[in-house]
């Protein structure tokens, strides 16, 4: 079963935070001593300890910087580019949807840190090799579909999701009733 590493400041959750020294700071001195590899957890945390992650990867220290220095609010609906192919916004204010509308999805070329900026939504995980392919990855589209179950957590304003390459992941989902939310998904090249 996939699981979620917990930083700093999580919120509670019905799944139980990974508390482990090699995955996650647990305090401000404590920065990440690896880059993440397959098969560790998807991250969820508050932005405020986004630089707890910034040894990941250069790229994903830029994508919180970005977050952290940048108005969202101001941001137009649609893709804002920030450095070309490597790195971009894809910037979301729209309603979520009920669960059944909502898609397992996976990326092979990106990263996804998505960050929500108004409204509350459930985002589901889960390992790659627990899911069942519904739609074949498309090169030019960087996704492919599933079909299966993982865990859940409620995600809102302040709070990010960091989604790797072996992350299956379904956003948008209503807490309870559809409701609008803006959120920022930054796009890093793997």
């Amino acid at each position: 079963m996939a699981e979620a590493v917990y930083g700093a400041a999580s919120q509670a959750s019905a799944v139980s935070p990974r508390r482990s020294p090699e995955l996650v700071g647990l305090s401000s001195n404590l920065e990440f001593p690896r880059a993440r590899q397959s098969g560790d957890p998807m991250i969820f945390d508050r932005l405020e300890y986004a630089k707890l992650y910034h040894g990941l990867s250069p790229g994903i220290a830029r994508g919180f910087d970005y977050l952290r220095t940048t108005d969202l609010r101001q941001l137009p609906p649609g893709r804002v580019e920030i450095d070309g192919e490597s790195m971009f916004a894809m910037v979301v204010d729209e309603p979520t949807r009920i669960r059944s509308d909502c898609k397992w999805e996976s990326h092979r070329r990106y990263h996804d840190i998505q960050y929500v900026v108004d409204g509350e939504e459930v985002m589901g995980f889960a390992s790659l090799d627990q899911m069942r392919v519904v739609e074949p990855f498309k090169e030019s589209l960087d996704y492919a579909f599933y079909e299966g179950d993982g865990q859940y957590i409620t995600v809102r304003p302040g709070f990010f999701a960091l989604f790797a390459p072996q992350d299956v992941h379904r956003p948008s989902m209503a807490v309870t009733t559809p409701m609008r939310v803006r959120k920022v998904v930054i796009k890093i090249e793997v």
